[in-house]
């Protein structure tokens, strides 16, 4: 008998909703995340959305967030459960921001939200 979908392909199962997924969209523009948060608001549990418009600034709120060092503790508002990336980035291209970010916090899942070609993940 086969597995799960994510045993099958390496994936990760999303983690269990406390009061709703603390989700970090990482997208240029403020539209696509004002976008997602106001889908996701529709859904049963209720859902923190944080928005950084870069590669850059994400990788810096994860490693934050995930910072085992005692010295530097994790807060609730730096904590992640899910990425959710527009691979429409100034600083990277759709595939670097993924290699990028998965380096950062390889335990976080990373949903790619595109639509359309042209994003780096043509090839």
């Amino acid at each position: 008998m086969q597995g799960w979908p994510w045993e099958i392909a390496g994936a990760r199962p999303m983690p269990a909703a406390r009061e709703g997924l603390r989700m970090l969209v990482v997208a240029q523009s403020a539209e696509v995340a004002r976008r997602l948060h106001a889908q996701l608001s529709g859904t049963a549990s209720a859902h923190t959305v944080r928005h950084v418009p870069n590669c850059t600034q994400a990788e810096r709120l994860l490693r934050a967030a995930t910072s085992t060092l005692a010295d530097v503790p994790s807060t609730p508002e730096q904590a992640v459960d899910v990425l959710l990336l527009d691979p429409r980035l100034g600083d990277a291209s759709g595939v670097e921001a993924l290699e990028r970010l998965r380096r950062v916090a390889p335990s976080i899942p990373i949903v790619v939200v595109s639509h359309g070609r042209g994003h780096g993940f043509d090839d």
